[in-house]
């Protein structure tokens, strides 16, 4: 099974067009994907051993979905809805402004 994620953060590999080591992936939402997204392809990602976070977000309103992987086969799931929230990644060392991913 293929998938082409809206965006994705994946180790280094020699393929030069496509990914079998996604550490981060973010799906946009829409009325066409949103079941697929949230469902059979969470579950299809859930596989990889390198995902450590899974992404979906509404384009239309705040809020974003994150599932984190947790221990081992375990994920974790927080919702942000307000435009001050922040969400944080560990393994990224980094955090992210529901406002940069709005541009509010």
């Amino acid at each position: 099974m293929f998938f082409y994620p809206d965006v994705m953060v994946a180790l280094p590999e020699e393929h030069q067009y496509y990914s079998t080591q996604p550490v981060l992936i973010a799906e946009v939402l829409s009325e066409s994907t949103r079941k697929f997204d949230m469902i059979d392809k969470f579950i299809q990602y859930q596989k990889l051993d390198t995902l450590q976070y899974y992404f979906l977000v509404e384009p239309d309103k705040y809020l974003v979905i994150l599932y984190k992987k947790a221990v081992k086969e375990d994920w974790q799931s927080n919702t942000f809805t307000a435009i001050t929230d922040t969400i944080d990644l560990p393994k990224f060392n980094i955090s992210i402004a529901l406002k940069d991913i709005y541009k509010a």
